[in-house]
């Protein structure tokens, strides 16, 4: 019987102790001042906790891993599994106890209880006033309700091994979304998520609604704004960071194509070099109202850039083919702003890290395709123009959607049409439904 208790009532009160300390470590540091990087304030982390000292700050500094082990044990990097549900593997962060704004604001407004919030969530809920609830929507989370109400509201768990694809998007890009589904449904990761969250004025995406409530694998948030009062693209990429579950991130752009093996090559380039984050640092774009492909690889646009720094601001920026560990962007969030926010938050991972902990990866196989048109936000400087038949050794060759775009650009040349949105192809195509995903892929390279 006492081996009963002892049993059931271990895991409890590990978690009551490690709550307790966490709140203990928020008060002797709640005078502490946010650092700074790039124009936005950084969060704060704790490097030991309990018996563990851990010096690296990548791999994650302290980790409670659940599973079905039958034993606690600590590894290199600081982990400490402890006895768990069966079957279940999932990774909890103690919340870093440095707050980003004070606490006691939202508290006033919203009337609640943020003692136990983590930095990120207090400043979501802020800058938000109020639409987003860290409370609500962290259950929302693909994560099996465990330590929940010790830890706050549980976001720090994470599903180890699983890849999280996230995506900001709005009313007006609708017409990208089947596109994006089609991306995801191809890759080829074995537990994989997508999380979108949507911001409308009148009516949320229908397709991704109801893709939703097919599939258990979209996490799909919609937020109502008022004309004129959305929010900003890196308050939102924050929001798409809290809800996911996966261990890493992959950014999956609305209006670019991902090829089935593109997510999988990013996170195995990661595993394999011991990385933080990893981005493209060339790719190929396609214009839709042409169907002309090139090739951008701004380590050569040296012309382009004064500096060293403008040369980085560059490199390391165009979030599209951004790829991380989740962890680490809780720590060092995007800065909310609204245009240009992706090279501050690389730039500052790697200021954070270590350039040996945030790589650039060339892509010469043709995993990814920035797609170019008229609502681009994002302009590409020199490139080198692709021939046909090269395009269709590209791994992203067969890919439902870039064969659908090629298809309707070249019934536009026949037509004497100009396409110029992703509108007007899906117009072009007069009807014609994206191809089979099940069809054999080009293998990456």
């Amino acid at each position: 019987l006492k081996l009963f208790f002892v049993r059931a009532l271990a895991p409890t009160l590990l978690v009551g102790a490690s709550s307790a300390y966490y709140r203990a470590m928020c008060r002797v540091t709640s005078a502490a001042s946010a650092s700074s990087s790039h124009g936005r304030r950084r969060f704060s982390s704790m490097d030991s906790v309990g018996d563990e000292d851990v010096g690296s700050r990548c791999p994650p500094p302290t980790q409670i891993v659940a599973s079905s082990q039958a034993e606690a044990r600590a590894d290199a990097f600081g982990e400490v599994s402890m006895i768990g549900d069966e079957g279940v593997d999932r990774r909890l962060l103690l919340p870093s106890p440095q707050p980003r704004v004070s606490k006691s604001e939202v508290e006033a407004a919203h009337f609640v209880d943020t003692s136990l919030w983590t930095p990120l969530e207090v400043e979501l809920s802020r800058a938000s006033c109020g639409a987003y609830d860290p409370r609500e929507l962290a259950k929302r989370r693909r994560v099996p309700e465990l330590l929940g109400s010790s830890f706050g509201t549980g976001s720090r768990v994470e599903v180890r091994g699983r890849v999280s694809m996230v995506t900001p998007t709005m009313c007006c890009r609708h017409k990208y979304h089947e596109a994006l589904w089609a991306c995801f449904e191809a890759q080829t990761c074995p537990d994989k998520e997508l999380v979108v969250l949507e911001t409308y004025e009148t009516s949320p995406s229908a397709f991704l609604r109801k893709k939703a409530r097919e599939d258990s694998r979209l996490v799909h948030v919609c937020i109502r704004v008022a004309p004129g009062k959305d929010f900003s693209v890196g308050l939102k990429r924050n929001m798409t960071l809290h809800l996911a579950s996966g261990e890493y991130i992959v950014n999956f752009d609305d209006d670019d194509l991902y090829a089935a093996c593109y997510a999988e090559t990013m996170v195995v380039e990661m595993r394999q070099k011991g990385l933080c984050a990893v981005k493209l640092s060339s790719w190929y774009n396609f214009y839709v109202g042409t169907g002309e492909c090139t090739y951008s690889d701004p380590s050569s646009w040296d012309e382009w850039a004064s500096n060293q720094e403008e040369l980085d601001a560059i490199l390391y920026g165009y979030g599209f083919s951004y790829a991380h560990r989740r962890h680490v962007s809780l720590e060092s969030p995007y800065p909310d702003v609204r245009f240009a926010e992706d090279a501050p938050f690389f730039l500052g991972l790697r200021n954070l890290y270590g350039p040996d902990k945030v790589k650039l990866l060339r892509d010469e196989a043709g995993i990814c395709v920035h797609i170019m048109h008229r609502a681009n936000s994002a302009e590409v400087l020199g490139t080198d123009d692709i021939d046909e038949e090269d395009i269709d050794d590209l791994a992203i060759a067969n890919l439902a959607p870039f064969k659908s775009y090629r298809a309707a650009a070249t019934l536009a040349r026949q037509d004497g049409l100009l396409v110029t949105t992703i509108g007007e192809v899906i117009e072009a195509l007069s009807g014609l439904a994206w191809a089979d995903q099940r069809q054999p892929l080009v293998a990456c390279a």
